[in-house]
């Protein structure tokens, strides 16, 4: 008996949620919060940062952090995979490309 209101009780509370969600979802009850009514916010040219007109962003950065990025880019990068999660891989040598792999997997 105890368990049946309980139960009846916690439904309830989650159909209240979603018929608030889904009127609050529809706009039904909608409010014009906005400080001058003249402007649409989606007008307005801003996001969580500034665009620019054909929707790109603008970053600016210290000559530091470019040298940084410049030689971060022509350094080549030397990785050596042998296994990945414990699986080895297997290497072979093609007439087409120079190297090429593959994964060998177990089944268990």
């Amino acid at each position: 008996m105890k368990t049946q209101k309980l139960k009846n009780i916690f439904l309830a509370i989650i159909a209240f949620n979603l018929t608030f969600i889904s009127i609050t979802q529809l706009d039904l009850f909608s409010s014009n919060a906005y400080a001058n009514e003249n402007k649409n916010i989606s007008e307005l040219n801003y996001a969580m940062v500034p665009i620019n007109a054909d929707g790109s962003i603008t970053i600016k950065i210290s000559d530091l952090q470019l040298e940084d990025l410049k030689n971060t880019l022509q350094n080549d990068i030397s990785v050596d995979l042998r296994e990945i999660g414990g699986h080895d891989i297997a290497f072979w040598k093609a007439d087409s490309a120079p190297y090429n792999a593959g994964l060998w997997v177990k089944e268990y």
